[in-house]
């Protein structure tokens, strides 16, 4: 048979409670983002003049900018890229035309080439009437490329009349 339990024992002494030194301060990392946006609302017009031949937007407006530099000139208003990295592009489409029943094709370009996945078609059966449409990609872009809207048709030659577009480009990382 076992015993009966003996008295307590002493309690230990407390521990010690210390604080390791602080460390320096590490140095600040400045940080922002690149974005760019182009844009025209003012009844602005492009000539198509022949058919399944892309044209230019070359109306546009300088909207907000940083890290990215926006190139007005008649081979097309366009973004060139200062930060390489993956970009969202946004763009927002009301436009009419002058001709009734006729597609328009909008897309996106990249130094000169047509980024595919952009390429967009809306139908006007009315063409004083206005149509909206929009565009998103996420593009891997590098230092100087080129980023460009265009537009045609199958029926040429007549008038895009730009309502209202705009295209937002936005760095998805920060810089630094």
């Amino acid at each position: 048979p076992a015993g009966a339990d003996g008295p307590q024992g002493p309690m230990g002494r407390p521990g010690l409670s210390i604080q390791g030194p602080i460390g320096p301060t590490g140095s600040s990392i400045t940080t922002y983002i690149a974005y760019g946006e182009m844009y025209d609302y003012s009844n602005n017009f492009i000539t198509l003049s022949n058919s399944l031949t892309w044209y230019p937007w070359v109306t546009t407006i300088s909207g907000e900018m940083n890290a990215m530099g926006w190139i007005n000139d008649n081979s097309g208003d366009y973004f060139k890229i200062q930060e390489p990295g993956v970009y969202q592009l946004v763009s927002a489409n009301a436009i009419s035309t002058s001709t009734n029943n006729v597609d328009i094709f909008t897309a996106i370009f990249k130094n000169g080439s047509l980024i595919p996945e952009t390429e967009t078609v809306r139908h006007f059966q009315n063409g004083s009437k206005s149509g909206a449409y929009a565009i998103t990609a996420l593009l891997d872009l590098e230092k100087n490329d080129e980023i460009k809207m265009m537009f045609k048709t199958t029926a040429g030659p007549l008038k895009v009349v730009i309502k209202n577009v705009s295209i937002n480009l936005t760095k998805l990382t920060g810089i630094g």
